[in-house]
Order: structure tokens, then C-alpha cells, then sequence
């Protein structure tokens, strides 16, 4: 799946590429550079291409030898995953797809919106298999890395309308989302909407898609329909994770909601604030906001 998702990465990119914030860092240099080292090796990159999609930023660079390295990420840092792929032998590998800044950071990401300019660096541990991280032998340490390149505005980008997130602040700190899944349920209309960020933290919106209209909704632990869920997965915890699910209450406003059709897609936006409990634990999720197509 990863080799698919570079290749059409690749080709949106190279076809455009033939063919503004008050954050903007215009110390930035011109001169483009793609710089990786793993296990302290130098990866000899000689093309690149990078995109950026709302607020997310992708990053594919090649060497021309049947190697490559792709990273995700929006400009808060906050990462999605991170790839390196050896076509030759056969090889690839990935951030952990749980909770992969927990092994991988990254310092910073400086953005130069008069030119264009996208400046980031980072280090950490990749996985030969993302879903398994307690097989040391089969891991890459990318010892360092920094990337300056020249960025597009990625050109088939829906209405900013439609652009799917779920954030919020966690007893305080940043949440933001990276991965997104709709899951749907086979003997009701209820779907589930979720969204992971870099952390162990995970978000779901739950929502009848024949019922749900605008308007104000208190939940409590048990509701299914318009109501917040939260849980939390930790890959590192044990040799096969520790994943908690937390009873949730709190209040939903949904300001837009726009049904699917068999021509166009649906449309959710609103706000939510809640507290999630488990274990004797309390957590308090606000300043929630949320905005995601469905079919």
C-alpha cells in the first residue's frame, strides 16, 4: 500500500510540476537541499517534489536508483508518517502507524510563503512493519535529517469546505488530526468518524446519517448517535499494545450537516467539548472543532 500511495503521489506531483501566513519564515534559503541519513548512511537523493494540501505537507524524494524517502506532516509538526522505501531488494520501511512520535520526531518546520519554501528536520526510528514495533532487527534509524525544498499548492485540493479534520486541546494540549477512518455500521445508519494524531490519543464522531440534523446535542457515556468517543493505543506499552476506551460525556453542536448523495458527498462541521474517563482517570477534550466529507 505504501509503494501505491508514493507512485500516485509521484505522478500528481510531476505532472503539475511540468506544466500566504503571518507565520512566513523568509530567513529560509533558496537553495533547495535533501539531506537523510539512515543508520548513518547517507541517502543519496537527486529529485524531490512536495505538495501541500490545506494545511498538510508531503514530501517525496528519489534517488534514481530505485530508492526513496517520504514523509507527511502538517506545519505544527505534528507528523503522519515518515517512509523510506528500497525497491531493489525489496525492502520498506515506515514510522510506526500507532503513536509514531513516540520514536520519531521532528525539531521543526519553517515555511517561506513568498517563495514557496518548505524547511523541516527530524530523526528517529522506522519499522519494516508499522504495525509491529518490538522486532529490533527489523528497524532503521534515520540519524538525521533535514529537507528545504520548493512546494506546490496541491492543485485537485477539494472546497476548503470539505477539507476533514478533527481538533482539539487534551487536558490542555494540541490535538490535531493526521489519519482519518469512517467506519460504518452493517445492521444500523450510524457511522463513526476517527481521527488519530502523532500521539496515543485517538477521536471519534458518532452520527446517524438518516437523523442527524444541526443543532445541540448532550451525551453521555453509552449514547451512540451525536455524541464524541475517545481512546487511547499505545504500541509501545507491550509487545502487543495497550489500548483504553474511555466513557465520554460532554456536549456536540453540529452546525452544518449536509446528507450524502449518490452524486455528491455529505458534509459535518461543528464544535465539542467533553470529559472522558477511565481507570480513575478524568480527561478533560475542548475546544473541540470538526469538519469531514462522507459518502
Amino acid at each position: 500500500m505504501k509503494r501505491i500511495l508514493h507512485f500516485a503521489l509521484a505522478v500528481l506531483l510531476l505532472s503539475v510540476v511540468g506544466c500566504g501566513s503571518d507565520d512566513s519564515d523568509t530567513s529560509l534559503s533558496l537553495t533547495e537541499s535533501f539531506n537523510v541519513n539512515a543508520d548513518s548512511e547517507n541517502i543519496p537523493i537527486t529529485s524531490w517534489q512536495a505538495m501541500r494540501t490545506f494545511d498538510n505537507i508531503e514530501i517525496l524524494g528519489d534517488t534514481g536508483d530505485g530508492k526513496s524517502f517520504y514523509i507527511r506532516f502538517n506545519e505544527n509538526g505534528v507528523l503522519d508518517r515518515a517512509n523510506y522505501d528500497d525497491y531493489t531488494n525489496g525492502l520498506g520501511f515506515s514510522t510506526s502507524y500507532s503513536n509514531p512520535s513516540e520514536t520519531f520526531t521532528i525539531q521543526n518546520v519553517s515555511i517561506n510563503e513568498a517563495n514557496k519554501i518548505v524547511n523541516i528536520s527530524f530523526e528517529g526510528i522506522i519499522y519494516e512493519d508499522d504495525l509491529d514495533v518490538f522486532s529490533p532487527s527489523s528497524t532503521i534509524e534515520i540519524t538525521q535529517g533535514e529537507i528545504n525544498v520548493k512546494f506546490i499548492e496541491n492543485p485537485t485540493a477539494t472546497s476548503p469546505e470539505l477539507n476533514d479534520f478533527i481538533d482539539a486541546k487534551i487536558d490542555g494540549q494540541l490535538f490535531q488530526s493526521m489519519k482519518h477512518a469512517t467506519i460504518t455500521s452493517s445492521s444500523t445508519d450510524l457511522i463513526s468518524y476517527s481521527a488519530d494524531g502523532d500521539g496515543i490519543e485517538s477521536i471519534s464522531l458518532n452520527f446517524d446519517e438518516l437523523n442527524t440534523t444541526a443543532g445541540t446535542y448532550n451525551f453521555t457515556p453509552g449514547t451512540q448517535s451525536e455524541s464524541i468517543s475517545f481512546s487511547t493505543f499505545d504500541p509501545f506499552a507491550s509487545e502487543f499494545g495497550e489500548y483504553i476506551e474511555y466513557e465520554t460525556s460532554g456536549t456536540l453542536i453540529i452546525e452544518v450537516y449536509i446528507p450524502s448523495s449518490p452524486t455528491s458527498l455529505g458534509q459535518l462541521t461543528g464544535t465539542f467539548e467533553c470529559t472522558a474517563s477511565a481507570n480513575g482517570e478524568t480527561i478533560n477534550i475542548t475546544e473541540g472543532k470538526f469538519n469531514f466529507s462522507f459518502l
